[in-house]
């Protein structure tokens, strides 16, 4: 596994500090970073419309995921990369799943409500609230456009709640977890498969 090409799929909430993570795992494992959010945003930006009203437009219009998808599944493709963003390990190209590590951020609603404002420079009321209704629509999304339930969290590796830890013991946290990983992948050739478990059953 040392020789091969390491993929870090960070998940999760928002506010749950996928952007803070993830930048500072690239940066410690000199690894290229990618954010789904950024290309969202730089969507929303280059439309002249808010990011709120790109979620709206999205639950109507699948293009606009698939488009994001699509860059996130070739800069996964390339390897040494830290993958950030809601879906981040559930939009890997196939070959790649099961020797990519796969980690979900998560923190009580109030708490990455208040990161949020704090970031935003916005009310905490409208943070909360902002943040249910981007959570709502996404998760109706996902599960219309690719049958996804957001809430199955078997497909990872690890579940970590950013809440209980601060950034720095939480991030050692994650670079213990990756060192692991690796070792174990290291001495297994037959590591179970786990593909499509995320998949709503029908």
């Amino acid at each position: 596994m040392h020789g091969k090409r390491l993929v870090i799929a960070l998940s999760g909430l928002h506010g749950s500090g996928r952007t803070t993570y993830g930048r500072k795992l690239a940066k410690i494992l000199k690894l290229k970073y990618h954010s789904i959010g950024r290309v969202f945003r730089e969507v929303a930006r280059k439309m002249g419309i808010d990011l709120m009203k790109l979620t709206e437009m999205a639950s109507k219009d699948a293009s606009i995921d698939k488009y994001v998808d699509e860059i996130t599944k070739k800069k996964a493709s390339e390897g040494n990369i830290v993958i950030e963003g809601n879906l981040a390990a559930l939009m890997l190209p196939e070959e790649i799943k099961d020797n990519t590590v796969k980690i979900f951020l998560t923190a009580p609603l109030r708490e990455r409500a208040s990161r949020i404002a704090r970031r935003e420079k916005i009310p905490y009321w409208k943070a909360l609230n902002e943040t249910k209704m981007r959570e709502e629509n996404e998760w109706r999304r996902y599960l219309k456009y690719y049958g996804i339930n957001f809430k199955d969290y078997r497909i990872y590796d690890i579940i970590i709640n950013t809440a209980v830890y601060g950034i720095e013991e939480n991030t050692q946290i994650m670079l213990k977890f990756i060192k692991a990983w690796r070792e174990l992948k290291d001495g297994s050739d037959t590591a179970s498969s786990r593909k499509n478990m995320h998949k709503v059953e029908r």
